[in-house]
């Protein structure tokens, strides 16, 4: 999932929206994690990313969620902690935090990914 922040709103108000208007959840407990730079070429283009991530609790809500939906043309699926190393993701530094749950620092760069 991924969204936007709106001008004048925090990225964990951002999140706490974004889930409840693409999952139709209340979510409040909510953690940041750590901000990624993510410098990549997509379609000819250079892109500057910038991902905040967040570490969310929706174990009371997960089994309201269908496991693969598509809501205004928004996909997303969720997996088992387990089957993440199979999975493509990227930056692949979220992949790495995501996994090892490492002792983070609070921003990370990263310049040679593609998207």
């Amino acid at each position: 999932m991924g969204g936007r922040v709106k001008y004048f709103e925090s990225s964990d108000s951002a999140i706490k929206r974004e889930i409840n208007e693409e999952l139709g959840i209340e979510c409040n407990k909510v953690q940041f994690v750590t901000t990624i730079q993510n410098f990549f070429e997509y379609q000819n283009t250079s892109i500057h990313e910038i991902l905040f991530m967040y570490k969310l609790d929706l174990d009371e809500h997960i089994k309201n969620i269908p496991n693969n939906h598509n809501q205004n043309n928004i996909d997303y699926v969720y997996v088992n902690l387990t089957d993440i190393p199979e999975l493509d993701i990227r930056p692949e530094k979220a992949k790495e935090i995501i996994l090892k749950q490492i002792d983070i620092q609070p921003l990370f760069i990263d310049r040679n990914s593609t998207k």
